[in-house]
């Protein structure tokens, strides 16, 4: 087992398994997605992120390489193969996370940058293009063999951040633990979206929760 995954207590250790061939595959098309909501009280249960601007990609390693999933399946390498090539320098060589790319223009996201970078297929020509773009990854489905997705969101971050490096075109969006009554009007004072998320539940049990969106 990865030493990252050592790190876990026993009790959650064993619920780490190990994956099925699909989850490096066609399970992995599939991204869990926010849902609108306007839940406006918090327990400790759930933990709090910025809403991204820009598109869901499940990526994949493996000993075939990388791959960058759309939500609908379709490879997406050749249109972000900065990406690619980040993740494929990764020290682990067998991982599926979720994340989304985010065109960036001057420090902050521009969604109307990606018609300008999602139509191409040439990665020479996506290089060239200017436009560009931060994949944040918020998520580990799978590591080295084993399936985490079992495990509660907080931990899944925790590792995350331990068993990749994050440098640019490859971010970890920050997040906050507990809820506060500010949080929602910093958001819409800043113009952005917020995430929460259920952080005490697996992926599997939080399949109807996971993420809402609220409305700010």
């Amino acid at each position: 087992m990865s030493h990252v995954l050592d790190q876990l207590p026993d009790g959650l250790a064993a619920r780490v398994v190990p994956a099925k061939p699909q989850l490096a595959g066609r399970a992995a098309e599939k991204p869990m997605l926010a849902v609108l909501g306007d839940r406006r009280q918090f327990d400790e249960q759930w933990l709090f992120e910025r809403k991204l601007d820009g598109v869901r990609i499940i990526a994949v390693r493996s000993s075939d390489g990388v791959r960058l999933l759309s939500r609908g399946g379709l490879h997406r390498e050749n249109t972000y193969p900065e990406v690619a090539e980040a993740l494929s320098a990764q020290p682990h060589g067998d991982f599926t996370v979720g994340g989304e790319i985010v065109p960036v223009r001057g420090g902050r996201s521009d969604f109307s940058l990606l018609q300008q970078r999602s139509g191409i297929t040439d990665p020479r020509a996506a290089r060239a293009n200017g436009i560009t773009v931060v994949y944040y990854v918020f998520d580990l489905l799978r590591l080295d063999g084993r399936d985490t997705t079992a495990l509660p969101l907080r931990y899944r971050k925790t590792l995350l951040r331990n068993a990749m490096t994050f440098r640019s075109p490859v971010r970890f969006p920050p997040h906050r633990n507990t809820w506060s009554e500010d949080l929602l009007p910093e958001a819409c004072a800043s113009g952005w979206g917020a995430d929460r998320q259920a952080r005490g539940r697996s992926l599997r049990a939080a399949a109807l929760d996971r993420l809402a969106e609220a409305e700010v």
